[in-house]
């Protein structure tokens, strides 16, 4: 897994900040994690937005910030704009929560991977 995409998701908090953004109610191409203007955020190489909300279904996009640093996931994004790595689905009325947002994380690491190689 990449350096950056293993940093960005597999930080200790990472799971619970993503599930208590989720159940918020979010609008398409919100911003996500990491919030905006936050610390973490210039320093970011990977950003997840909200995507359309179908049913109690709520989609996310794990893109490459325009700015990454990363010279591997600049790559992935010739265009100098917000390329997506992975896409996923949460399910917001799921009985356990936790490990409905691990399977989303595992859905975005494996998608990421596969596109980084």
């Amino acid at each position: 897994m990449s350096k950056r995409l293993k940093d960005f998701l597999g930080t200790p908090d990472f799971a619970t900040n993503l599930l208590k953004e989720l159940l918020r109610t979010l609008t398409p191409e919100q911003r996500v994690l990491p919030k905006k203007y936050s610390k973490d955020d210039k320093d970011a190489d990977l950003r997840i937005d909200a995507g359309e909300k179908i049913g109690d279904n709520q989609n996310v996009v794990l893109q490459v910030n325009s700015g990454a640093k990363s010279e591997v996931l600049q790559k992935k994004q010739p265009h100098k704009y917000h390329s997506k790595l992975a896409t996923g689905s949460f399910n917001t009325k799921a009985e356990d929560k936790e490990a409905e947002i691990q399977k989303l994380i595992d859905q975005l690491k494996d998608e990421a991977e596969d596109k980084l190689g």
